[in-house]
C-alpha cells in the first residue's frame, strides 16, 4: 500500500528543476492548474518518508526523486547561504518577496536536513545546479554539512546584532510607551 502511494506521488516531482509540486491527485496525477510556487519547507521535506520507502521496498525512484528535490533548493541558496521562503518549481528562482527566515516555510528544510543525517548518516553524490546548468557530482556533501552551513548562515546573517531578528525586538521593546 506504501508503495502504491508513493507511486502515485511521483508525478508531483517530474518538473524542470525536480521540485515537486504542492498537490497531486493520487487518481489523476497533478491537477490542470496546479500553482507553481512553492515553500521551502514543502518541497524539500520529503526525504525522510520517500528515503525511508525506497529502501524498505527496494524501489530507489522515491529516494532519488526527494535527493533532487532537496538538492535543487539548496544548490539555489545566496551568495551568504541562505534559502529563500517561496520558490517557482518550473524555474527555481525565488519568489517576491525574497526572505528568508527560520519560521514557518523553511524551518522544516533545516530540520528534515539533519534528520535525514541521523537517520541514514551517508555521503552521497549529489546535484549541483549552476546558471541553470545541472551536473552530477561526487563529494563529502552531507545533509550534516548542509544542516552545519545554513545554521552558520542563519545565526551570522539573520541573529546578529543588526539582523531582521535583533533589529525589529530591539525596535518594539524600546519603542513602547
Amino acid at each position: 500500500m506504501a508503495h502504491d502511494l508513493g507511486t502515485r506521488m511521483l508525478p508531483a516531482f517530474k518538473t524542470p528543476t525536480g521540485i515537486p509540486y504542492s498537490r497531486v491527485n493520487l487518481r489523476h496525477g497533478v491537477p490542470k492548474g496546479e500553482t507553481v510556487e512553492t515553500c521551502t519547507a514543502g518541497g524539500g521535506t520529503l526525504i525522510l518518508e520517500f528515503g525511508m520507502l525506497s529502501r524498505l521496498t527496494g524501489d530507489d525512484r522515491f529516494e532519488k526523486a526527494a535527493y533532487k528535490a532537496f538538492f535543487a533548493l539548496w544548490n539555489k541558496r545566496s551568495d551568504i547561504g541562505l534559502v529563500g521562503n517561496t520558490v517557482n518549481i518550473l524555474t527555481g528562482a525565488w519568489l517576491h518577496p525574497e526572505i528568508s527566515s527560520i519560521g514557518a516555510g523553511i524551518d522544516s528544510f533545516y530540520e528534515y536536513a539533519l534528520k535525514w543525517y541521523i537517520l541514514s548518516g551517508e555521503t552521497r553524490i549529489f546535484l549541483l545546479i549552476i546558471d541553470g546548468v545541472t551536473k552530477l557530482c561526487a563529494g563529502e556533501v552531507e545533509f550534516l554539512d548542509v544542516f552545519q552551513e545554513a545554521y552558520a548562515a542563519v545565526m551570522r546573517y539573520s541573529r546578529a546584532p543588526d539582523g531582521f531578528w535583533v533589529h525589529n525586538l530591539f525596535s518594539i521593546y524600546y519603542m513602547r510607551d
